[in-house]
């Protein structure tokens, strides 16, 4: 089926906190604080992850059309269902 979103990269492959020590500009930033450093790079992690499951699961929804050309709850003649999203995003 037509797809929409396409992802045009992978997925991350090093962990933030992992990128962060390796840069010596970020690594002397968890110096004075480690808990709250690694609270915040925890927290940015999970928001990564976070939004790479909704890209993957945004490119996996197929496009729908009417079969009349017209539009069926979307744009260009191509619908989405609500549980659609929902559905891939869960879990």
């Amino acid at each position: 089926p037509d797809r929409r979103f396409q992802l045009d990269s992978h997925a991350p492959s090093v962990p933030l906190a992992e990128l962060f020590g390796s840069e010596t500009r970020f690594a002397h930033l968890a110096h004075p604080d480690t808990d709250r450093w690694s609270a915040l790079s925890d927290a940015a992690q999970a928001d990564i992850d976070s939004r790479w499951h909704l890209y993957e699961a945004l490119a996996a929804i197929p496009l729908h059309s009417d079969g009349a050309g017209g539009l069926a709850n979307g744009r260009n003649g191509h619908a989405v269902a609500a549980g659609e999203l929902a559905t891939a995003t869960e879990g």
